[in-house]
C-alpha cells in the first residue's frame, strides 16, 4: 500500500446524501445520483473528480455518506438539485488501495485505524473523509484508488 501525507486546500463537492445508512447502502446513494445526472453534466461542475464522502457523527453502525463530484460551477450543481458539502483545509494521510470494492477500503481503513494512527500517534480529526475514485473495474483484482483520512497529532 502507497501512502503519504497531503495537505489540501479546502474545497467543495455536490452529489446525494444519506443519512443514518450501513455502509451496505452507500451504492444507494451513487445510484440516486446518477438518476439525476449522468457522468458528463457531474464532472463538468469541477474538476471531473467522483468521490464517495462520510461526514458527521457515526450512530453504532450507521454513517452519513455522500456520492459526489469535485465542484467548481454552483449554478450547475443547483439546477440539478444536488447536494453541496464544503470541506476545510485538513492535513490528510492518504492510502492507495488496490483490489476490489468494497473489500479493498474495509481493509484500508483497517489498516489506518488499527495500525497507522496508532503507531504515528495520530487521529481522524472529525472533519469528511472520503474515497477518491480512478476509471476501471471496481470488482477486478487491479482496480486502484485512494482513501483520504483527515487526521490531527496527538
Amino acid at each position: 500500500m502507497l501512502k503519504r501525507i497531503v495537505k489540501k486546500e479546502a474545497f467543495e463537492v455536490a452529489g446525494i446524501k444519506l443519512e443514518q445508512i450501513t455502509s451496505a447502502e452507500c451504492p444507494n446513494a451513487w445510484n440516486a445520483l446518477y438518476e439525476k445526472a449522468s457522468f458528463i453534466p457531474l464532472e463538468m461542475m469541477g474538476n471531473g473528480q467522483s468521490m464517495g464522502l462520510c461526514y458527521g457523527e457515526m450512530n453504532g453502525d450507521k454513517i452519513n455518506y455522500m456520492a459526489a463530484y469535485h465542484l467548481n460551477d454552483h449554478t450547475k450543481a443547483e439546477e440539478l438539485g444536488l447536494d453541496i458539502l464544503a470541506l476545510p483545509s485538513a492535513e490528510y494521510f492518504v492510502l492507495t488501495l488496490k483490489g476490489p470494492v468494497p473489500q479493498s477500503i474495509q481493509e484500508g481503513w483497517q489498516y489506518v485505524m488499527e495500525e497507522y494512527f496508532p503507531t504515528y500517534g495520530f487521529q481522524h480529526a472529525g472533519t469528511p473523509d472520503f474515497e477518491l475514485y480512478s476509471q476501471g473495474d471496481m470488482t477486478s483484482e487491479h482496480y486502484t484508488m485512494e482513501l483520504w483520512v483527515p487526521f490531527v497529532r496527538l
